[in-house]
């Protein structure tokens, strides 16, 4: 819940070519991507800064910013963050496949600490 960059790796349950095909996303992948870009308005001291859709995975920048006019209460924790993202993306994956498993339980993060380690996380 600190104030900072995180980058952030996603993977689909056990890998599944899910989000894409190609550099085209599936509808799958397009579900995916219209709930990171509604993050911020669940969640007002966070914000998307840069993301990449990949078949089998996401990698996002995600930035967690409490002293924003929009943060009027204790924010959440990156594990929230990520826990009602994918639970988003489920919901709305489900509406098309109920019994779609879409999620590995867990998701990598790592703290960028500096503009040299944002840009070679970037790259």
């Amino acid at each position: 819940s600190q104030n900072n960059f995180y980058f952030v790796t996603i993977c689909t349950h056990n890998k599944a070519l899910l989000f894409g095909l190609g550099e085209r996303l599936t509808d799958y992948g397009e579900c995916a991507e219209k709930c990171l870009l509604t993050i911020h308005s669940v969640f007002p001291c966070v914000r998307l800064d840069k993301y990449v859709i990949m078949p089998n995975h996401i990698h996002a920048i995600i930035v967690i910013d409490h002293d924003t006019a929009a943060s009027m209460y204790a924010g959440p924790t990156l594990g929230t963050v990520i826990g009602n993202y994918k639970a988003a993306v489920s919901r709305e994956i489900h509406q098309i496949d109920p019994n779609q498993i879409v999620w590995q339980a867990r998701y990598y993060d790592h703290v960028i600490r500096n503009q040299q380690d944002y840009e070679a996380v970037w790259r």
